[in-house]
C-alpha cells in the first residue's frame, strides 16, 4: 500500500512538473488600444506619425514621449539641405500636451544648421536657427531661436531667442505662415504671421558641418511621465522662395524628403495603426514594450489593402522580438559585441509585389554588431488562407529551448538547438517593416489588436521566484548562467510561479534546499551524480510530450504490478 502511494505520489509530482497545461501559463491582456494615445507605461515609445493627407493636402505630423528627460521630435527632412537658405511654409498647431515635470515644451517648427563660427575643425561652432510654435507652460506662443554649439559632440551651447507672438496670442487649428530666411553670412529673419523679427549671429567663418534642415513636431522634457504630446499639420512648402511640396499626393515623395511616412498610433476604431515606407532600404515602424522579456506574445494582425511594395521587396506586420544570444552574454565566458549572436524570433504576416498573402514563423541569428548581416534558423510558411483588412490572431511563444507558433488554430514549433544566453538589448515589439534594397520600395499599412502576454505574477516583494537561484541545479552546474540551469529557471518563472501549487513547491525549495545545494557543492562526486539526476528532468521540461508518454508507460506498468500484487 505505501509502495503505491509513494508511485502515485511520483506520478503526480512528474505530471506537475511536466505537464505544459494552460492553467500553468495562463495569458494577461497587455493592451486592447482602446485610450486616446498609446500608454507609457506599457510602451517605450509612443506615438509617431508622419504622412500626408491627401485629401486634405497636408502633411501630418505627430509625436508623443517616452517617460524620462530628453527633447522627443518627428523630423521630416529635406533633401540637398546644403543647398537651402530660406524655408518657408503653413503651419497649423492641431493639439499639444504638456508633459509633467520640469520646464516642459510641446511645439511644432521649421529648423536647421546654416554656417559654422569656427575656421576648422568638427561640428563645434555650427549654427542652428528655427521658428517655433508650441507651448512652454504658458499658453501657445511663437518664437525665434540660434544656438551655437560648443563642442564636436554638439552636447554643449548656447542658445539666443526672442519672440514673435506672445503667449495667447496663437489658437488651435489656425494656419500660420512662418518663414526663415538666412542671407549666406550671419543674419537671420524670422517670421510667423505678420510678425517678423531679425537676428544677426555670431562672425560666419565656413558652412555648417551638421547639414539637416527639417520640418519638426516635438516635445521638451525633464524627468517626465511620458504623457506629452504634440501634432501639427504642414503645408505649401517653399525652400528659396520657390514652390517645393504642397502635399497633394501621397505618400511623401523621396525625392525631396529623406524621412518617409511612419506611423504608430491608436486610431480612432481602437487598433493600434502601424504604417511604414521605404526607398532602396529596409525600414521599420515599431513599438516597444515596456516588458521585455515575456514568454508567450499573442495580437490580432491585418495587413490592410492599399499598401504597395515593388518587384522584390516584402512588406510585414509582425510580433516578436529578441529572446537569447547563442554565443555571447552571461555565462558564455565572451562579452556581447552587440546584436552579434542574438536571435530575432517572430510570427508575421507578409505581403508581396503581387498582392499575396501569407502568414509566416521566421527565426534569424544576428551575424555582426550592427545586425545587418543574418542567417535563418527558421523561415516556415503556414497554410492558413490570409485576406487584407482582416484579423488573424498570431502568437510567439519561447519555452526556453523552443519556439512555438501559432496563426489562428494552425500552430508549428522549431527546436532550438544552440546555447541560449541573454540577449544584447532584450526586446518584445509591434512592426511593420518593409524589405527594400536598391531600387525597390514599398508602403506597407497594418493594424494590432488586443495583445496579450504569458501571465504576470503578482508584484508582490514576497514572490518566491523573486532574485533566487535555482539552488541544487547551481550546486551541480556550476554556475547559475549555466544553460541547463536557464532551462529550470525559465520553466520555473513560466509555468511554477504562476499557480498555487507551483508557489507552494518554490517555497518548500528554498527552505530546505540551501544546505543541500552547498554539500553538494563540495564533493565533485555529488556534483556528478546530480547532474545525471538532474538530466531527466531538464529533458522533460524541454520535451514534455515525450516524457509524458514516458510518465503514462510508468502509471501502466504501475498499475499493473499493483494487480499482480493484488492477486
Amino acid at each position: 500500500m505505501k509502495r503505491n502511494i509513494g508511485l502515485t505520489m511520483i506520478l503526480i509530482f512528474f505530471s506537475i512538473i511536466f505537464i505544459r497545461a494552460e492553467a500553468f501559463g495562463e495569458r494577461s491582456l497587455y493592451d486592447n488600444f482602446t485610450g486616446p494615445y498609446i500608454d507609457a507605461q506599457n510602451w517605450y515609445n509612443r506615438e509617431f506619425v508622419r504622412e500626408v493627407d491627401p485629401d486634405n493636402g497636408t502633411l501630418i505630423s505627430k509625436i508623443g514621449n517616452a517617460s524620462g528627460t530628453g527633447t522627443f521630435r518627428n523630423m521630416t527632412e529635406f533633401q540637398d539641405p546644403a543647398s537651402i537658405t530660406t524655408i518657408a511654409c503653413d503651419i497649423t498647431l492641431v493639439k499639444t500636451i504638456l508633459d509633467t515635470g520640469d520646464y516642459p515644451t510641446s511645439f511644432a517648427r521649421i529648423e536647421g544648421f546654416f554656417y559654422n563660427t569656427q575656421g576648422s575643425g568638427g561640428a563645434k561652432g555650427d549654427i542652428w536657427a528655427a521658428v517655433v510654435i508650441g507651448d512652454r507652460g504658458n499658453g501657445l506662443e511663437a518664437w525665434w531661436e540660434v544656438e551655437e554649439f560648443r563642442d564636436d559632440d554638439m552636447t554643449d551651447w548656447v542658445t539666443y531667442t526672442g519672440t514673435l507672438i506672445d503667449p495667447g496670442g496663437i489658437t488651435y487649428n489656425t494656419v500660420y505662415p512662418v518663414k526663415i530666411a538666412y542671407d549666406g553670412t550671419n543674419g537671420f529673419g524670422f517670421t510667423v504671421g505678420d510678425s517678423n523679427d531679425s537676428y544677426a549671429g555670431p562672425t560666419w567663418q565656413r558652412d555648417a558641418i551638421t547639414q539637416i534642415k527639417t520640418l519638426t513636431t516635438g516635445i521638451n522634457a525633464q524627468e517626465g511621465s511620458g504623457t506629452g504630446y504634440a501634432s501639427a499639420l504642414f503645408d505649401n512648402v517653399y525652400i528659396n522662395d520657390q514652390p517645393y511640396d504642397d502635399f497633394e499626393t501621397a505618400p511623401l515623395d523621396p525625392a525631396k524628403w529623406k524621412d518617409l511616412e511612419s506611423v504608430t498610433e491608436i486610431s480612432n476604431g481602437n487598433r493600434l495603426r502601424s504604417n511604414v515606407q521605404a526607398d532602396g532600404s529596409e525600414t521599420t515602424a515599431i513599438l516597444y514594450a515596456t516588458n521585455r522579456s515575456a514568454f508567450y506574445l499573442e495580437a490580432a494582425v491585418a495587413v490592410e489593402s492599399g499598401g504597395l511594395v515593388s518587384t522584390g521587396a516584402i512588406g510585414a506586420a509582425r510580433v516578436g522580438g529578441y529572446y537569447y544570444n547563442e554565443s555571447r552574454g552571461p555565462g558564455s565566458m565572451n562579452a556581447y559585441n552587440k546584436y552579434e549572436g542574438n536571435v530575432w524570433g517572430d510570427i508575421r504576416i507578409e505581403v508581396d509585389h503581387d498582392n499575396n498573402l501569407k502568414a509566416k514563423a521566421v527565426v534569424v541569428r544576428s551575424n555582426d554588431a550592427d545586425a545587418s548581416v543574418w542567417t535563418f534558423r527558421l523561415d516556415q510558411d503556414f497554410i492558413t488562407p490570409i485576406d487584407f483588412d482582416t484579423l488573424y490572431t498570431l502568437s510567439i511563444e519561447f519555452t526556453g529551448s523552443a519556439f512555438i507558433f501559432t496563426c489562428e488554430d494552425e500552430s508549428m514549433e522549431y527546436e532550438v538547438t544552440t546555447n541560449t544566453y541573454d540577449p544584447y538589448n532584450e526586446s518584445r515589439s509591434l512592426s511593420s517593416r518593409v524589405y527594400a534594397g536598391s531600387g525597390q520600395e514599398g508602403y506597407v499599412q497594418a493594424n494590432f489588436d488586443d495583445m496579450y502576454i504569458d501571465y504576470v505574477p503578482s508584484t508582490d516583494t514576497t514572490d518566491p521566484a523573486e532574485e533566487k537561484e535555482c539552488f541544487i541545479a547551481t550546486a551541480a552546474y556550476g554556475s547559475p548562467m549555466e544553460p541547463h540551469v536557464k532551462v529550470l529557471r525559465e520553466f520555473r518563472d513560466r509555468f511554477l510561479v504562476t499557480n498555487s501549487v507551483g508557489q507552494a513547491f518554490i517555497k518548500l525549495y528554498y527552505m530546505t534546499s540551501p544546505p543541500i545545494a552547498d554539500y553538494i557543492s563540495e564533493h565533485e562526486s555529488l556534483r556528478t551524480a546530480t547532474r545525471w539526476s538532474l538530466t531527466p528532468v531538464i529533458y522533460g521540461v524541454k520535451h514534455p510530450k515525450a516524457i509524458m508518454l514516458i510518465v503514462f508507460g510508468l502509471g501502466m506498468v504501475a498499475a499493473g504490478y499493483t494487480t499482480v500484487r493484488k492477486r
